[in-house]
């Protein structure tokens, strides 16, 4: 489907509209997703970046406000446009065709799955329209290559906050080059790697690299210490970020967040978890994509952890039924 894609199948778009949901990474993918999809056409992209539970930052503790002011779009704008309150925005992919407004949010479905219906929509319309997209993953029109070459150029173009830079600029210069370690155990811990697979990458990095620079990032602290631990071993000069927010609920967690995903896309390489949004794009933003080494659970680990989740939670139902939380 996407080597029919051309310009002029979307060529009533003028404008696309996008408002980033779930994590930090997902966020900043569904934003350069669509600002590829409007550049490829043409048209406009302004963006409605509104904190959520699991990403509570405040965009303008993230970006450089006045770059970021002039590209957001306001509640109220986003609310005219849409005629009511934005969540309101039906799922899937919709057409108003009284306010020449078309809507893709693919929820469980993801919006990949409907960019065909979009563009076989777009070609049947000849007036001006504005595509509102309320996405929390990546989407494309061209070959996944052309996509995550496209969304570097995107990352590559951000405006972070000055408290950010100040962070990760001294860091950089004082460990570079390094590679990288993302360990993540928390909400990943079904798919996340065993022990012997990230320990045998890291031994395969280490012969291989003339460096010992390593920079370790993980979702815990316990995972941070034990990691860098072990690194040592094998011969690595670790070092993290030592003001680390790990809780998501928590505003600053996005300025570590951001940080951690900054200098994981300065890394020349990246060791790290295949399901992981979070590094599988920071990769994607340092255009080490093709040389960083993804990892995932082998079947069987897999398969002993969902049984391990099942029994926990199994024998644990009594108990929160008890307490009134079920």
């Amino acid at each position: 489907m996407t080597s029919e894609f051309s310009v002029d199948a979307l060529r009533c778009i003028s404008a696309v509209v996008i408002v980033p949901r779930n994590g930090y990474a997902n966020r900043l993918q569904a934003w350069a997703s669509a600002s590829a999809l409007a550049d490829s056409i043409g048209a406009s992209t302004r963006v409605f970046w509104e904190p959520e539970g699991v990403a509570a930052a405040d965009p303008f503790d993230l970006f450089d406000a006045p770059w970021f002011e002039s590209l957001s779009i306001s509640k109220e704008d986003l609310n005219d446009l849409v005629g009511g309150d934005h969540d309101s925005v039906p799922r899937y992919l919709t057409h108003d065709v009284v306010r020449s407004v078309m809507y893709l949010a693919g929820h469980d479905l993801g919006e990949q799955a409907f960019i065909p219906e979009l563009i076989k929509l777009g070609k049947s319309l000849s007036t001006p329209h504005t595509l509102v997209i309320i996405a929390g993953g990546k989407f494309h029109t061209v070959d996944a290559s052309h996509a995550r070459a496209a969304r570097q150029e995107f990352y590559q173009s951000l405006r972070w906050n000055a408290a950010i830079n100040e962070v990760v600029e001294p860091l950089t210069l004082r460990h570079g080059p390094y590679v990288a370690l993302h360990i993540r155990t928390t909400d990943r811990s079904i798919e996340a790697p065993g022990r012997t697979s990230i320990r045998r990458a890291l031994e395969q990095v280490r012969g291989a690299s003339a460096g010992r620079s390593l920079f370790v990032c993980a979702d815990t602290a316990h995972s941070r210490r034990t990691w860098s631990k072990e690194a040592q071993r094998l011969g690595f000069d670790t070092w993290t970020v030592e003001e680390v927010e790990y809780d998501r609920s928590i505003p600053a967690n996005g300025v570590s967040a951001m940080v951690d995903w900054l200098l994981l896309a300065d890394a020349e390489m990246v060791i790290h978890p295949r399901d992981s949004t979070f590094s599988s794009e920071a990769a994607v933003a340092g255009g080490t994509w093709r040389v960083s080494v993804p990892l995932t659970a082998a079947p069987w680990l897999r398969s002993s952890r969902q049984v391990q989740r099942f029994l926990r939670d199994a024998a644990a139902f009594p108990r929160r039924r008890f307490q009134g939380i079920t």
